[in-house]
């Protein structure tokens, strides 16, 4: 499946969303400062990467090895699938559009959400429903990423990364609102914000 989703990917020329050239200074300087601040707060800090991989290396090894292949796949057939696929695919659509790339992301981010409903198969409706919202916020942020970097390295890196621990087997506990609207509603404010500056430098 992975290896469907890449060819269809690489033929849509979804890899590279727009030409090199069209980058500016500013819009560089913005993608690497918000990715390295992405990184540092969510995917160490809110995610616990670190304490992750040091439940992950010292599990037994059955574990460990489900682990890398269910953090791993789902990094790259999730993001060729949505932010290869899908956003190259809106972007096409609304090539026309001047709102066209920021759309796309948006656009992507609502897709990735949605498709955690079908983690309704092994947890709850409530753990689900928070599920697809936050999804659709990393969705957000990932798909600013994905732009400003004018590829799938880093995404599929990042996504991996906070997919890497021993309970991603397994179905997620509803957790408080108040708790989740504080990390990924301040996470949505910023991306948005981020993906208007990165536009507006663009054009």
């Amino acid at each position: 499946v992975v290896g469907i989703v890449g060819i269809i990917s690489l033929e849509l020329q979804t890899t590279r969303l727009l030409s090199p050239k069209a980058f500016t200074a500013p819009q560089r300087r913005l993608t690497w400062w918000y990715t390295g601040c992405f990184f540092l707060v969510y995917v160490v800090g809110i995610f616990g990467l670190p304490y992750n991989l040091w439940e992950v290396v010292h599990a037994p090894f059955k574990e460990l090895m489900m682990t890398m292949v269910v953090a791993i796949g789902a990094g790259f057939l999730e993001e060729f699938l949505v932010r290869g696929l899908f956003l190259a695919g809106f972007a096409q659509l609304w090539q026309q559009h001047p709102w066209g790339v920021p759309g796309a992301v948006i656009a992507s981010a609502v897709v990735f959400g949605l498709l955690h409903l079908s983690n309704l198969t092994y947890q709850s409706p409530l753990a689900t429903g928070q599920q697809v919202l936050y999804a659709m916020v990393m969705g957000l942020a990932l798909g600013l990423i994905r732009v400003g970097t004018n590829g799938l390295t880093m995404p599929i890196i990042l996504h991996s990364l906070m997919d890497c621990h021993v309970s991603v087997n397994s179905g997620n506990q509803a957790a408080a609102w108040g708790m989740l609207l504080a990390i990924f509603g301040s996470l949505m404010v910023i991306s948005l914000v981020g993906l208007w500056q990165w536009h507006r430098w663009r054009a």
